[in-house]
This record gives C-alpha cells, sequence and structure tokens, in this order.
C-alpha cells in the first residue's frame, strides 16, 4: 500500500514546520544547561580553616561549599574588627560559592594533594560586608590563631551574570594559621 502523493507531501510539510519552531525557539548563544544548578546557601555550623587565611563550610552532603580568602598581611588584619566592602574589591580577599560533582572531604582547600573532584559551578562574590577579627596579629610560619568572620548581605554572581543573596553567615574562632603538608 502507497501513501498519496499529496497526503505525503503535507506530512512532509508538517514536520518541516515542526522542525523550524523548534529551531526558533532556542535563544541565540544561551549554553545554559536546562536544570542549571543554583546554590542553595545552607551550610553545617561547623568551620574548618588554615593558612593566612582559608576558612570554608559545607553543606550536609559535601557537594557546596562557600570559601573566604582574606590574606592577614595584604589586608592588615588585626585583634579588632575590620569591615571591608567587596565591591572596593579589596586587593586580598575573596569570597565564593562551589559546587562539586560530587562529594569533597573536610580538607579539600588545606591539603596538599592535587583534588581531582571536578568544580561545577562557581559563583563569586561581587557586593556585600566582610567583618574579620583574628585573635593574634603577629605570628610566626605555622603558629595557628582564631579568625572569625561574618559576612553581611552578600550577592554572589556566576558567568551568566545570574545573582543569589545571602543574608549573614558567621564563621566563629575558626583555627587558622597553620600549612598543609
Amino acid at each position: 500500500m502507497s501513501i498519496p502523493n499529496n497526503l505525503f507531501m503535507k506530512f512532509v510539510y508538517l514536520l518541516i514546520l515542526i522542525f523550524i519552531n523548534i529551531s526558533c525557539n532556542k535563544k541565540e548563544g544561551n549554553n545554559e544547561p536546562i536544570n542549571k544548578e543554583i546554590p542553595r546557601l545552607s551550610y553545617t555550623d561547623t568551620s574548618f580553616g588554615c593558612s593566612n587565611i582559608i576558612i570554608y563550610k559545607f553543606n550536609n552532603n559535601y557537594t557546596e561549599s562557600i570559601v573566604i580568602k582574606a590574606s592577614k598581611d595584604t589586608l592588615n588584619l588585626d585583634t579588632l574588627n575590620k569591615v571591608f566592602d567587596i565591591e572596593q574589591k579589596s586587593s586580598g580577599l575573596s569570597v565564593y560559592v562551589e559546587l562539586f560533582s560530587k562529594n569533597v572531604t573536610e580538607i579539600y582547600y588545606c591539603n596538599d594533594v592535587v583534588n581531582t573532584i571536578q568544580v561545577k559551578d562557581k559563583w563569586v562574590a561581587k557586593k556585600g560586608k566582610v567583618n574579620i577579627v583574628i585573635s593574634k596579629k603577629n605570628t610566626v610560619i605555622n603558629e595557628t590563631y582564631k579568625t572569625t568572620v561574618k559576612l553581611e548581605d552578600i550577592y554572589f554572581y556566576n558567568n551568566n551574570n545570574d545573582s543569589i543573596y545571602l543574608d549573614s553567615l558567621n564563621f566563629i574562632n575558626v583555627t587558622v594559621g597553620w600549612l598543609p603538608g
């Protein structure tokens, strides 16, 4: 049994219209995944730290972290609270959120072994305030001390300029100063 020529042409025409409609609905230059993952900004109470200064927290399943890197010397940190406005782009200060392809360990940032777990996405803080105080100003290499950091009104942005907001988060008396290795 053969399909009449007229019916066959209608079928082909319908397929072409469907293809054109699907093609035109795609936004040009938009290569974002359909189910794009957004950080939840929900972290455990436990804070980790090392160096001069790297502090961080993870979510419950260790697939998302929030990280603060602050150069004690560059920022001239002290035993008195110092407030930094992220928009001023202080040299020696960075705050960001990372999403991982699978669970990481708590020593992910304080480790001298190469990490093989892939970072799926990174959201960088571009607005907000960072309050930092340290327990000891003058330290020698590998001498530990405590730092307390409070993030306030933080806006994080990804590469597509999408933003998320964190009202506040505290890192209290985190031991830092020790160097991995």
